[in-house]
């Protein structure tokens, strides 16, 4: 999903401080069911774990990000608890990764590469959250 088709209905959003409290408290309540099913994903080749839990009123919904690590490899994704829908991820985005390349300009696009995920994933979160 993309940033413009998650921005699209936020015009028509209006949640008070109140009501997005009291809706990431309710969240927070799936928190542990959230964490064993992030564990039994391909629990022999990545180290998963939940990385943010929170309510997002442009999807009207509980969203987490996850973390996995496989050395040298990083990855993130972010994912609609009720849908089960993928919203971004699961790119590598640490520089660990670009060390295996090649050439120095190989190296160095890999990392840049590496940072444009980076924000496109902080960007995707402050929409998702309304910030």
């Amino acid at each position: 999903m993309s940033i413009q088709s998650i921005w699209k209905d936020a015009t028509s959003i209006n949640v008070s401080q109140d009501e997005l409290f009291q809706k990431n408290e309710e969240c927070a309540k799936y928190k542990d069911k959230i964490q064993e099913e992030i564990k039994k994903e391909h629990a022999s080749i990545w180290n998963r774990r939940l990385e943010s839990l929170f309510y997002s009123p442009i999807k009207n919904s509980c969203i987490y990000t996850v973390m996995s690590t496989s050395y040298p490899y990083t990855s993130k994704y972010i994912k609609d608890y009720f849908t089960n829908e993928q919203l971004w991820g699961n790119s590598r985005i640490t520089p660990e990764s670009c060390d295996a390349s090649s050439t120095w300009d190989e190296v160095l696009k890999c990392k840049q590469d590496n940072k444009n995920k980076q924000q496109e994933i902080e960007q995707t979160i402050r929409k998702l959250k309304w910030e």
